[in-house]
């Protein structure tokens, strides 16, 4: 008996100690209880799977590719949203909501409008969350309040009344090549600015090298040819 009391692993010892054939009933009955916790536990991970937003995270770089270029059926339904904001705080469960209810039906994207300035800037958004709904190749300005039902309203029937504007255009390759070699050569200026100015000079020789040959070819004076004079 001494010995159940020392290898028991019920909460309460004495018990077994001082009642042994009721031992093997506690060890079963925490034992349940443990499986009914970890039960618990999976079937609110399995609810939380349920809910999670199915709404796309769009970006500078991914936005004309999935909303107009993937091929995907379907209007867009777009939050431009920031996280320091309370007002887009208090919108995030009302949106799972919405596309939760509209799966299938309407797609849906977010921006995050602190990280994706160029999105931002484009569609002239400067308050927070601002929605904005894409139909074709069309958008209109959501300006009702964020409830449920005033949102399933708008995407459902009143975004036709609405202000219809054409979606801007994204910049050219060449724009955006121009973009990023200003954003490199600001970054280095500011990091390892001796580098950048060893190669904007070799840069500098090289033009000048191929400019003066070029000169050199186009200014050359023609050969007279001596024999046809004679």
């Amino acid at each position: 008996m001494l010995d159940l009391f020392y290898h028991c692993t019920c909460r309460n010892q004495f018990v077994c100690w001082e009642k042994q054939p009721i031992h093997n009933s506690l060890q079963f009955l925490f034992k349940c209880l443990s499986i009914m916790r970890a039960m618990r536990l999976v079937m609110s991970l399995l609810l939380c799977a349920l809910c999670v937003c199915k709404s796309v995270q769009l970006t500078d770089e991914n936005f004309y590719k999935e909303t107009l270029l993937s091929g995907k059926r379907g209007n867009w339904f777009i939050k431009f949203y920031t996280n320091w904001c309370t007002q887009s705080k208090k919108l995030a469960p009302i949106w799972i909501d919405l596309t939760n209810k509209n799966e299938g039906k309407v797609n849906f994207g977010e921006v995050n409008a602190m990280e994706n300035n160029e999105l931002t800037q484009r569609f002239g958004v400067t308050n927070y969350p601002t929605l904005i709904y894409i139909v074709g190749n069309k958008y209109v300005k959501y300006e009702g309040p964020n409830q449920l039902d005033a949102l399933q309203e708008f995407i459902s029937e009143t975004y036709k009344y609405g202000e219809k504007k054409s979606i801007p255009k994204a910049p050219s390759a060449l724009i955006l090549f121009l973009e990023n070699l200003g954003e490199m050569i600001q970054h280095q200026m500011n990091t390892q600015p001796l580098i950048l100015c060893a190669i904007l000079v070799a840069i500098g020789i090289c033009m000048g090298v191929t400019l003066g040959m070029i000169a050199h070819v186009v200014l050359k004076e023609p050969a007279v040819d001596t024999k046809k004079e004679e």
